[in-house]
């Protein structure tokens, strides 16, 4: 089976065996996070480059009235912060939003892998280049868009990232159906959403039922059907 990173790294740029068996090889000291629990904690020293190998999990910072505001979602294949070690202490924590793996990975690992191959820099570096995009729209997400257009622009950006994390296979994190839909279950996203006032599964229905959905493009192409699950 071929690991969502690979599939995420191959669709930005096409690596070699030898380049494949350089990224599994980083896959070793691997640990069970429950959900609720951080990765890695707000002004914590960082020593690793943390992986996610399955589950979800998200970053986030806690403000002044103790609220939590949740910055960016973490599905397997993502590195939580390629360059995180070269801080004196972390500026936000990364907390499972479900249960997960994730793989501990030290930086000079990371740099030993660079320094093998141009392919795998370029990669991984275009790799942190769209993470900052996304956080970008986020930014307008929370500051421009109403919340109709907020959440769907999310459900988006999560069934494109799965899609392509998942390469020729099972999506990662999502189920399949008939049809060519697409099921994202993804963690509890009443305390998650990108726009303050977005009342999570009312919006995402709503959402759906407006086909604010559709891709602005002829042909066919895979219905989504998502799932935010509201727990208590």
């Amino acid at each position: 089976m071929v690991h969502p990173v690979i599939h995420k790294l191959e669709a930005i740029e096409p690596l070699t065996d030898a380049e494949r068996d350089k990224i599994a090889g980083l896959i070793r000291d691997v640990s069970d996070v429950p959900r609720k629990t951080d990765i890695i904690s707000d002004s914590e020293s960082p020593e690793y480059v943390h992986l996610v190998l399955d589950g979800w999990a998200a970053r986030y910072k806690i403000l002044r009235d103790g609220s939590r505001r949740i910055t960016a979602f973490l599905i397997p294949g993502d590195f939580c912060d390629l360059h995180i070690t070269i801080l004196d202490a972390m500026d936000h924590g990364i907390v499972a939003l479900t249960d997960c793996r994730v793989a501990y990975i030290e930086q000079a690992r990371i740099d030993e892998v660079t320094r093998s191959t141009p392919v795998l820099t370029r990669a991984l570096w275009r790799a942190t280049l769209v993470d900052e995009a996304v956080l970008r729209q986020w930014l307008v997400n929370g500051g421009r868009r109403n919340a109709l257009e907020a959440v769907a622009h999310l459900l988006s950006e999560l069934h494109l990232r799965m899609k392509r994390r998942a390469g020729r296979g099972r999506q990662a994190g999502a189920a399949s159906h008939p049809g060519g839909a697409c099921r994202c279950d993804g963690p509890d996203a009443r305390p998650h959403q990108s726009h303050p006032s977005a009342p999570a599964q009312g919006w995402a229905d709503r959402t759906r039922r407006r086909d604010t959905l559709r891709p602005p493009c002829t042909g066919a192409a895979p219905r989504m059907r998502f799932r935010l699950r509201l727990s208590a």
